[in-house]
């Protein structure tokens, strides 16, 4: 029995390393920190875009870690072929200083954003320090600093180079780190200065995300409706143009036969004029000229007295 413990035993000490070998290959291939100041808040908008490395099997259960004084991450996303982010549902666990944020990718690109309060205040000057936890290998990692809405004497520690105006009209300082291992934790601080308390997002203004094609798909240009109300309205009046015509030509033949009946029924009654008074038709009473023998309104032979 002693020595099937002992045998049992051997086999796990064994197959742990190499349980910890296969976590430790899920890995990031690029990861970019946006850190926004005053964006949208009084505190720091921080942005995690992760790309998932292309040896990643999905679904695949992660898990990020983030401040504690974050407090629920305000975004857990996955983002779709077509680019669309949709929320992924997550999990918080704190443990002292760190809360873990756990949650299942769909996708190989996964958007996470938090709130960080913790940006310090003194008059007009601003300092603020992140860290990052490292959790994963990352292969690139990239780190954004946008400088806030009327902002000044802007210094980050380490240098970020001088910065550069986007199209939002604000200016912003961009490091690429490199390569980075799981467990190395890299540190980002800065200061600025700003007199007002207006956000960033205020002064943005709502862009189009690409040029409208005039006739693409999905789309239904004016022309097309003008040229499409103009061919309708011809249908209509070429079809009202047949029925009017079809009902304006039986019409007068209905109509003209009750007429002759009647008028004709009434003469059979009526005595035959001589032809010093005149001769009558019978059948229409169409008055006939002297010598006629036949009306010539209907065809009918005349009675002459």
């Amino acid at each position: 029995m002693y020595k099937w413990i002992l045998s049992i035993l051997l086999i796990l000490i064994l197959l742990l390393p190499a349980a910890a070998q296969a976590q430790s290959t899920q890995s990031l291939s690029e990861l970019e920190i946006d850190l926004w100041p005053e964006y949208d808040s009084p505190g720091v908008l921080v942005i995690y875009r992760m790309t998932l490395s292309a040896e990643t099997a999905l679904p695949v259960d992660m898990s990020v870690r983030i401040p504690t004084t974050a407090g629920e991450p305000f975004a857990v996303a996955a983002r779709q072929t077509e680019g669309t982010l949709f929320n992924l549902v997550f999990t918080r666990a704190v443990s002292g200083e760190w809360a873990s944020i756990d949650f299942t990718a769909t996708s190989s690109e996964i958007q996470i954003e938090y709130y960080d309060d913790t940006l310090q205040r003194t008059g007009e000057k601003r300092n603020f320090a992140f860290t990052m936890s490292g959790d994963y290998n990352i292969g690139n990692l990239l780190i954004q600093v946008q400088q806030p809405l009327d902002a000044s004497d802007m210094r980050i520690s380490p240098s970020f180079g001088a910065g550069t105006t986007g199209g939002d009209g604000l200016v912003y300082y961009n490091r690429e780190v490199g390569r980075v291992n799981a467990g190395q934790q890299v540190e980002v601080s800065f200061e600025y200065t700003k007199s007002t308390e207006t956000f960033s997002a205020q002064s943005l203004t709502v862009q189009p995300s690409g040029e409208i094609p005039e006739d693409g798909g999905g789309n239904f240009p004016v022309n097309n409706v003008v040229w499409l109300l103009f061919g309708l309205l011809g249908v209509g009046l070429i079809v009202g143009g047949v029925l009017w015509y079809r009902q304006s030509g039986r019409q007068p033949a209905r109509a003209a036969n009750p007429r002759r009946r009647s008028r004709g029924a009434a003469r059979k009654d009526q005595p035959v004029m001589s032809e010093d008074d005149g001769i009558y038709c019978h059948q229409c009473g169409k008055r006939a000229q002297p010598g006629d023998r036949f009306c010539r309104s209907c065809g009918t032979t005349l009675r002459i007295v």
